[in-house]
């Protein structure tokens, strides 16, 4: 008889034996019932990693001899940059780094930017790298905005991850700003187009304020407030197209048209093109609100049409405020101008009194 021999040996061996692949972190071993497949550890995202996909944020701001009103911008923005780093701490896809891109115009702009940007470093909370001055390179003190915003855009981040939005200084940021443009934009699909809250005249809605509590007193009623968006407080832009956010490929080929000079006409220019090319986005941005200021509608400085002049003097009709608060404003002016006029003095709540009485 032929005897056959199993390999009881070979069994033996297996039964005891524990294969340590270290490439792989993988341990074989018999325990009882069967084989144990020992899985390596996750590692915690390292740094790197984790700065990979975070986004940039890339605010271009067109500014000519605004040095008064880029340090309150800058003072404004830091409650916006904390409070969205607060809201978005725990999530894997937030901006990560902000950035200021400033112009600078002619010689005594140029001569005074490095202490300028220290100080806008400080208001801000960002560190000087994130302070960037983009300087003409000649000595020219004409300001042209589509330009500007050209050199702004070269200037800028065009990555993937980076978002690169067109601000005016005269604007407040909000945090919701920052979520929404992340939220909206996609290179080479989306633009966002905010419809940004003007304010108006900050003495427009104080004089609302007033007659309405005369009102209420007068007729024993509850008292009537306004809350932040009232529209006596101010107004949506739906007509307005200046600001926006876009991707930083988008960035890198998208330019304004330089032709036009003075005051408004690129920006809805740009719009109308982009239009053609990316789906837009419109919708109203409590986060981006258009801070009451002057306006200056003088030929030759601001406004070269016909058509500009009359669009910038009915803009700036608009902006003082609701129907209710131009009445209330024009006779409280009036009151203030016959008040200087005779040299007589009055505490605002007398003289607000008296306007309404008149």
């Amino acid at each position: 008889m032929i005897r056959t021999y199993t390999s009881v040996s070979a069994c033996a061996v297996l039964t005891f034996l524990v294969v340590l692949f270290v490439g792989g972190h993988i341990f074989l071993s018999h325990a009882g019932a069967g084989l144990r497949v020992s899985q390596p550890k996750q590692s915690p995202p390292s740094e790197v990693a984790l700065e990979e996909r975070l986004l940039q944020m890339h605010m271009v701001i067109p500014a000519f001899s605004r040095d008064q009103l880029l340090r309150t911008f800058a003072k404004r923005l830091r409650p916006a940059m904390e409070e969205y780093r607060n809201i978005t701490a725990h999530n894997m896809t937030r901006i990560g780094t902000f950035r200021l891109i400033v112009t600078r115009y002619g010689v005594r702009e140029k001569q005074n930017s490095r202490l300028l940007r220290q100080e806008l470093s400080v208001l801000s909370g960002l560190t000087m790298k994130q302070v960037v001055f983009v300087s003409l390179k000649n000595s020219t003190s004409t300001f042209n905005r589509a330009h500007s915003v050209n050199l702004l855009l070269r200037a800028a981040c065009h990555e993937e991850n980076c978002i690169v939005s067109r601000i005016d200084v005269d604007m407040q940021i909000k945090a919701s700003f920052f979520i929404n443009s992340q939220n909206e934009v996609v290179s080479g699909e989306t633009i966002y187009f905010p419809i940004v809250w003007s304010s108006y005249h900050p003495k427009s809605p104080e004089l609302v304020q007033w007659h309405w509590d005369i009102q209420t007193v007068s007729n024993n009623l509850p008292r009537q407030t306004m809350d932040d968006y009232s529209e006596h407080k101010g107004h949506w832009r739906d007509y307005g197209t200046g600001m926006w956010a876009i991707g930083g490929p988008d960035a890198k080929i998208m330019r304004l048209n330089e032709v036009f000079k003075g005051w408004g006409g690129e920006d809805t220019d740009f719009y109308h093109r982009v239009k053609q090319q990316r789906k837009v986005i419109r919708m109203r941005e409590k986060g981006l609100i258009h801070v009451w200021h002057p306006k200056m509608c003088t030929r030759g400085v601001t406004v070269f049409t016909d058509q500009q002049v009359d669009e910038c003097n009915y803009s700036r009709k608009g902006e003082i405020g609701s129907e209710l608060g131009r009445e209330l404003m024009v006779k409280w002016n009036t009151q203030h101008i016959d008040d200087e006029d005779s040299g007589a003095t009055h505490k605002n709540d007398t003289r607000i009194h008296a306007v309404w009485r008149a």
